[in-house]
């Protein structure tokens, strides 16, 4: 509980030092691969505390929070142009379709911005739903 608090802590005022209106975390899923394996429930629990955490002190400060889905963020290219090839030797830099080698957390980054500016419906290569109605605050 400490070091989830001490994160938040840590996150939020990064933010209120840039200045930044909205802090976005992904959506965290929680069904799926979890039932054995203890110490992923554990981390999965402890990312939702943090959220939560950071939730709390960002309100105080007047800060917006926005959750999004993270699927397909790093798997489609951030200029619409489908998906991405991830280069086997370095799994930070993927190749679109038109030949642009990219850094895949900067393209994920854009993607997400995306996602939250403008709503999931501006890319045709993305199929999602759910969490429309936490972006209608964001316009």
């Amino acid at each position: 509980m400490e070091l989830a608090r001490k994160t938040a802590v840590a996150i939020t005022a990064y933010v209120a030092e840039n200045h930044a209106d909205v802090i976005v975390f992904e959506y965290l899923e929680m069904q799926g691969k979890i039932s054995g394996n203890k110490k992923q429930r554990l981390h999965l629990w402890r990312k939702r505390d943090i959220q939560k955490q950071c939730e709390h002190q960002a309100h105080r400060q007047g800060i917006r929070v926005s959750r999004i889905s993270a699927r397909n963020t790093s798997r489609l290219a951030y200029d619409g142009s489908s998906s991405v090839v991830r280069n086997p030797e370095n799994h930070s830099l993927c190749t679109f379709q038109t030949g642009k080698q990219y850094n895949c957390d900067l393209s994920a980054a854009y993607n997400m911005e995306r996602d939250i500016l403008y709503g999931n419906y501006s890319n045709p290569f993305r199929k999602r739903k759910g969490l429309y109605w936490r972006q209608k605050f964001l316009r």
